[in-house]
């Protein structure tokens, strides 16, 4: 058995009954709180999780793991560890099928503070903000990172659309790079729903849905002679105050929709909408400070911004075991291309720096 000590350097974190997984906890345990590492078969560096054992004062001994990220080496004999007169047993050692998921990491930057009921520690309480979510449905856990642009550069604007409104996002990047938090991970923030009329395009399934698209009333990229529809498909004369949906006069499908092909290949469905038609309930949105580019802009999308956004997704990726990709990782213009047509976070924006990762500030 490895009988190394350690001490916990963070001010509160649980101890794990599985690796990585927050919903697994054993006991809680407090800054400087001793714990013998145990034998785990050679696996395991300085970045990884440890199986220990810790005899905590009234509640008893414990045996599970811990991420080396909270703890810090400790020169002192194990017996250091005994309050109540027991001694680290030597039968104790790591089980025969130990091997826990080696992505499965918490924060690159914990700020000596662990998860808390879904909210970040390395997000100071300052940037932290009640918004507007529920429950995710059917215990639905996120596979996905959606990425957006908020449409305006006020913060004092969104802070108050997703505290008080019908849409929010767990997280946003500011131009500065800092993280805000909204939304707690394991709730279902709103910021991809599909309304019922667009899901009724995307059944279809044979891709006629970029023959539409939403009419937003500020866009000024329709063409002159464009039909507007209501949610049943049914032309509208005289007004386009009932628009929901817009159609070119031939029939043809809209160019807005040519980097969705160029990116994807041209499926049927929109990202992961086979997987669920509710997007909103199994990812974790990220908002973008800003009115977005169709071209590249340094002032648009800042260094700043491309680097808090990188480690935030590395981040999230890794502790939810999702794919650090394109795809894993997509724009709101890829899980409603109708709602969107490509300028959510517009083609402007650089996915290669956006996945680049990185460490969280």
């Amino acid at each position: 058995m490895n009988d190394s000590v350690f001490r916990v350097n963070a001010s509160a974190l649980y101890m794990r009954a599985q690796p990585g997984r927050n919903g697994a906890a054993l006991v809680l345990l407090k800054r400087g709180q001793a714990v013998a590492r145990l034998d785990a078969n050679g696996w395991g560096d300085a970045r990884e999780w440890f199986y220990v054992f810790a005899d905590t004062p009234g509640a008893g001994v414990f045996v599970g793991y811990v991420h080396s990220a909270f703890l810090e080496r400790w020169d002192a004999d194990p017996s250091a560890l005994t309050h109540s007169g027991f001694a680290m047993p030597g039968e104790v050692s790591a089980p025969d099928d130990f091997d826990p998921p080696r992505d499965a990491q918490p924060p690159a930057v914990s700020r000596g503070e662990e998860w808390v009921d879904g909210w970040n520690p390395a997000v100071p309480a300052d940037r932290r903000y009640k918004g507007v979510h529920n429950e995710r449905r059917g215990g639905a856990t996120a596979t996905r990172v959606v990425v957006h642009i908020t449409g305006t550069n006020s913060l004092t604007q969104v802070v108050n659309s997703f505290t008080t409104g019908q849409a929010s996002a767990h997280y946003l990047v500011d131009f500065e790079g800092q993280v805000h938090q909204f939304v707690a991970e394991d709730k279902r923030a709103w910021h991809s729903g599909i309304p019922s009329h667009i899901k009724r395009l995307y059944n279809r399934g044979d891709g006629s849905w970029r023959k539409y698209k939403q009419y937003h009333w500020w866009s000024k990229d329709y063409a002159t002679d464009a039909v507007y529809l209501d949610a049943s498909l049914q032309p509208l004369t005289g007004t386009k105050d009932n628009a929901k949906l817009v159609m070119l006069k031939d029939g043809s499908e809209w160019s807005d929709y040519d980097y969705f092909d160029e990116r994807w290949n041209r499926r049927a469905f929109p990202v992961g909408y086979e997987e669920s038609q509710d997007p909103n309930n199994n990812t974790i949105g990220i908002e973008i400070l800003g009115v977005g580019s169709q071209h590249h802009s340094d002032s648009v999308y800042t260094d700043k911004m491309y680097a808090g956004l990188s480690a935030l997704i590395a981040d999230i990726c890794a502790r939810h075991n999702i794919s650090r990709t394109l795809g894993p990782v997509c724009g709101h213009e890829d899980v409603n291309p109708v709602a969107r047509w490509g300028w959510d976070p517009n083609q402007g924006f650089d996915w290669s720096k956006a996945l680049s990762g990185g460490p969280m500030a």
